[in-house]
């Protein structure tokens, strides 16, 4: 807690000693004013917080994530106002979220600010939330003086576990330990700076990875992996270690042993080992020879049986209640039996969902039962008491879950037995079935029951035939074709691919129909692969199932279509409507993509691309429900340049239900009847509700297979007459582009990039705004660290182009920033490449002449007086000498003697052409040499091929060197003493090579003579420096420099 004094105070004493100095008048002024400004409005004078703060070793106040913050202000507020608090975090980036932050006047003198776990977690490893908190008072308006609390969150590291000493072979002592939890240092202790052993520290480096062994409920957990780079340190047992006192200690994926230099006795020994993080923060556990350690406290389920720690376990549950308990009991014995009593042990119960979430925490001395809601959690438990080593921490890690069954494609006809769990998964999906439907052993029809699918049933596995309860069999066959037909003991039922399935594993399947006596009410498909059908890959034929599709990948069938859904009308002529959701996924590489009669067909994402035929086949016994962000496109593949994605009946129109989103993308193909056929004619609407859920032009979303307009007519989407003649133009006739696409950022540092899409209607360049021929250009963007997405983007059109702005990261290295331009309907892909940098120089890239680059690409302007770092030194590459039309050009600073060709060699004494226009350069002569029976190597061209092959890397680039034309050889010899006076600052050498000065000097440049085919244009000077130009034969060996673009 922190208790500023009060300003009321403060001044009273001011004022008295104050008053022995000045004047009665100005002493009652003074009174008078502080008087009228100490009653007349409200402000904070102290704060408490419900959490403990501690300071780092900059002696910023830190407050950790494991718990919801409470921060508690008083007030004086003599005219009991009504306030109107607020909080914003001016040092915190805008990347993250402030939506769980609450700030309210709980009473007249109170206000109230919480800082819920879900803020901080993401803030955590000592990023600034200082608070900054207004009143204003409503009544009058008035905003009061704002009130600023600085605040850093900053968790400390949590501790070693299991410290153990053992004997190295009567040699050293050898300390056992296990890194913490790695999920827990994944989200609060990226941060990990060293390990400190009996004083002596270690540095300490921490990589996240997504744990390939994680729930399969919430399949991108992060976790951390561990190095240190130190000889001293081992992750394995060695044949020589010894365990001491009886004392074990068992190994896992964080265990290291640190080998120490300390001489083996039979004695009392102790290490204390410090874990540090980057602010100095620690965390400090002992081992010993002396002291009995304490057993671990046990954890059980609610039926009374220990929850194992090998791995993620499910553990029963109340479904009615939907909580389970689990039951924490104190050890009773040391390790090595004896009894022991009073312990207390220490718990955490974390949301093991990648959240970080701590759901509860404590001490307990008696056992300890604690319901849960459903969910999957990590239980860390250890025991303490005095005189004696702490006990092993241990760590479960559990979901809650009765519904849930595993099948696993087998090839290996001894190892097929299973019980559905994931460790031992049934071989097939019938077997699942068959459990689902054990009456004997789920007697009360479940709510849901969710299939986990690994493997490939596409071809021959093993597995258990029950079609004769009595004498169940091994049999092998395809087993992939799912059939859900007749009673079912759920009312619904999921069939996805299990997350933790290798890439090579997957999850396929041939076929799913879902009959139309099968009593489900939901079906479905998630992430699987429906593929190779001799027939439809998935079949719904039931009016009383919703069949949805989320995720799967339907392909390559060679029945009628991917998807066919039709209603039972045989069996059942008054059969209604079935009803078919897609959600995501993609159905492709079928005859046709989907075929639905008698169907509501709900498109709200999803993939329907390449089919040969059709994208989407219906009648109008179909209703089509459209939103979202569905993806009707590039279908008949059989005849490319004639699309037919969705083809609507005659008159029929599709409903928009919501928003369509950024990214949608829908072919139509509609009946010939409704298309215009002049430029004059009315256009024709297809959608209903269009104008309600949306206000982006249709082109945004819809194209015409046929090559016709979409334009907004009375609210909804529109076909008109389109091509240049009509003023109107297609989708595909536009392309979007960057000119540049590589950029830097200053590590720490936000950067706002300006940049201007090059856009082309038919190969012709169009200006860039916000609206393109009356049509809405609309961007998304996100930032992405490989694979990892990090955060949505702003793009926000500005004049002749648009802005992005790259929120500040704390960590270098490649970063991409991924760019969706929709427009008409079509959406464009873009990438930017963002290279971190903590800069060599003090500007990210060079802009102006006389700049020095570095290697990391950044630069710094060349003064008389500059004095570069060693750093700087080592790392520079360039001089630059021109910056014309957005172009930078730099000299590298090494030299040489070439000749610009060898005698003989083609173009040596003839003319090599600029066989491609854009201006002569090492590309001719590769082609000339080739094309005259020659070849381009170091021997035959040594100018051209040195300057090309010069190897000085820029950002990790060492092409784009080359021997400059006679222009640019002549500007850039136009700042040599500047060059030269670099090379001495930095010290010549090999890399570094001066001018020559004080004598005449030749340099070649590319350009040919434009009258004597074996000679080339020179530059250089005379011996008192002033330039010249001259013409020297191609194979004289002249002074060589190599120059690059910026």
């Amino acid at each position: 807690m922190r208790i500023v004094k009060s300003l009321f105070q403060i001044f009273i004493i001011s004022l008295l000693l104050f008053n022995g100095f000045t004047s009665c008048a100005l002493f009652e002024n003074d009174v008078a004013e502080f008087m009228e400004k100490y009653t007349e409005t409200a402000a904070i004078e102290e704060y408490n917080l419900n959490v403990e703060t501690y300071n780092d070793e900059l002696s910023q106040l830190c407050i950790s994530s494991y718990d919801d913050a409470e921060v508690t202000f008083l007030m004086r507020n003599p005219k009991r106002y009504s306030l109107i608090p607020s909080v914003i975090f001016n040092n915190l980036n805008n990347q993250y979220n402030r939506s769980a932050v609450q700030i309210e006047q709980t009473e007249i003198a109170v206000v109230h600010l919480l800082l819920p776990q879900k803020f901080l977690i993401p803030v955590d490893e000592g990023k600034d939330i200082t608070a900054d908190v207004d009143l204003y008072e409503p009544m009058s308006g008035r905003n009061f003086e704002r009130y600023t609390l600085k605040l850093s969150c900053n968790t400390k590291p949590p501790t070693i576990l299991n410290p153990t000493i053992i004997n190295n072979h009567n040699n050293t002592f050898v300390v056992a330990f296990d890194m913490p939890n790695e999920e827990e240092v994944a989200i609060r202790h990226k941060d990990l700076a060293c390990i400190e052993i009996n004083g002596k520290s270690y540095p300490v480096s921490v990589t996240v990875i997504t744990d390939p062994n994680a729930d399969p409920e919430t399949p991108d957990v992060k976790i951390a992996q561990y190095t240190i780079n130190d000889s001293h340190f081992t992750r394995t047992w060695n044949n020589n270690y010894r365990i001491l006192n009886s004392k074990d200690f068992v190994q896992n994926q964080n265990s290291f042993y640190y080998e120490t230099d300390d001489p083996f006795f039979a004695g009392d020994k102790e290490y204390k080992i410090i874990l540090k993080d980057k602010a100095g923060l620690s965390s400090e556990v002992k081992a010993s020879t002396k002291i009995s350690k304490l057993e671990k406290p046990v954890i059980l389920d609610q039926s009374g049986n220990e929850i194992s720690e090998d791995g993620l376990v499910g553990i029963p549950y109340d479904e009615e209640a939907k909580k389970g308990t689990i039951t924490i009991i104190p050890p009773t014995e040391d390790h090595l039996g004896h009894s022991v009593s009073g312990t207390t042990v220490y718990y955490k119960v974390y949301e093991a969902t990648g959240s970080g979430l701590i759901y509860t925490s404590g001490t307990t001395t008696t056992t300890k039962t604690i319901e849960l809601p459903q969910n999957t959690y990590r239980v860390e438990a250890y025991a303490v008491l005095t005189n004696y080593e702490n006990s092993s921490t241990r760590t479960v890690k559990f979901r809650f879950m009765n519904n849930i069954l595993f099948v696993r494609a087998c090839t290996d006809p001894e190892g097929f037995q299973g019980d559905g769990s994931e460790r031992a998964p049934y071989s097939s999906i019938q077997e699942a079935l068959d459990d689902i439907n054990n009456l004997e052993e789920r007697p009360d029809k479940a709510d849901k029951f969710k299939i986990y699918v690994e493997g490939d049933f596409t071809t021959g596995t093993y597995y258990i035939d029950n079609s004769d309860p009595d004498n169940p069999t091994v049999a092998y066959g395809v087993c992939g074709e799912i059939n859900l037909s007749g009673t079912m003991n759920t009312d619904q039922l999921e069939i996805a691919k299990n997350p933790r399935a290798s890439a090579a594993n997957g999850a396929k399947l041939k076929s799913i129909t879902v009959a139309s006596d099968v009593d489900l009410s939901k079906v479905t498909i998630g992430n699987v692969t429906v593929t190779n059908s001799a027939g439809n890959a998935v079949t719904q034929n039931n009016s009383n199932t919703l069949l949805i599709i989320d995720g799967a990948d339907i392909s390559n069938s060679s029945g009628y279509a991917g998807v066919y859904a039709a209603a039972d009308t045989v069996s059942d002529p008054a059969a209604g409507p079935v009803t078919v959701t897609i959600k995501s996924g993609t159905i492709s590489h079928n005859s046709n993509g989907i075929y639905a009669d008698n169907c509501i067909l709900n498109l709200e994402g999803g993939s329907i691309v390449s089919n040969s035929s059709t994208g989407l086949v219906i009648d109008d016994t179909v209703t089509l429900n459209v939103q979202g962000k569905p993806i009707v496109k590039d279908n008949n593949t059989a005849t490319p340049d004639k699309p037919k994605n969705i083809v609507l009946p005659e008159d029929y129109l599709i409903n928009i239900t919501s928003r369509l989103e950024t990214g949608a993308s829908i072919g139509i193909t509609t009946a010939t009847a409704n298309e215009p056929a002049t430029f004059e004619a009315d256009p024709y609407s297809f959608t209903t509700d269009y104008g309600t859920y949306n206000t982006a032009a249709p082109s945004d979303f819809f194209t015409s297979d046929r090559g016709f307009a979409i334009v907004p007519t009375g609210g909804e989407a529109s076909l008109k007459m389109s091509g240049a003649s009509g003023n109107e133009h297609i989708a595909s006739e536009y392309t979007f582009e960057f000119a540049e696409t590589n950029y830097s950022v200053k590590l720490g540092n936000a950067k706002t990039l300006n940049l201007t899409p090059l856009v082309k209607r038919s190969g012709t360049q169009l200006a860039y705004a916000s609206k393109i021929d009356g049509n809405n250009v609309t961007w998304a963007a996100a930032l992405y660290s490989g694979s990892t997405y990090l955060c949505d983007l702003t793009v926000s059109n500005v004049s002749g182009g648009i802005s992005l702005t790259i929120p500040a990261q704390d960590y270098m290295g490649t970063y991409k920033a991924q760019l969706q331009v929709t427009f008409m309907g079509m959406q464009h892909d873009l990438e930017l490449t963002l290279t971190v940098i903590n800069p060599v120089g003090e500007k990210l890239a060079p802009d102006a002449v006389k700049d020095i680059v570095f290697s990391d690409g950044s630069a710094i302007a060349y003064t008389d007086s500059l004095e570069l770092s060693n750093d700087q030194k080592q790392k520079a590459v360039a001089f630059i000498f021109s910056v014309s039309d957005g172009k930078v050009l730099g000299v590298g600073f090494k030299q040489t003697q070439k000749a610009w060709a060898k005698s003989g060699v083609p173009g040596a004494s003839a003319r090599i052409p600029d066989n491609d226009g854009n201006g002569f350069d090492v590309e001719d002569v590769k082609t000339y040499a080739a094309t005259q029976g020659g070849e381009y190597n170091e021997e035959n061209y040594p100018a051209f091929w040195w300057a090309e092959h010069y190897g000085v890397a820029v950002r990790g680039d060492s092409s784009g060197w080359y021997l400059p034309n006679s222009s640019e050889l002549s500007a850039s010899l136009s700042w040599m003493y500047a060059i030269n006076a670099v090379i001495d600052e930095i010290g010549e050498s090999s890399d570094f090579v001066k001018f020559p000065t004080g004598v005449s000097a030749s340099f070649s440049s590319a350009t040919q003579h434009w009258n004597w085919e074996d000679y080339i244009e020179t530059k250089g000077y005379n011996a008192s420096g002033s330039a010249q130009t001259g013409n020297n034969n191609k194979t004289y060996e002249l002074y060589v420099r190599a120059v690059r673009e910026f």
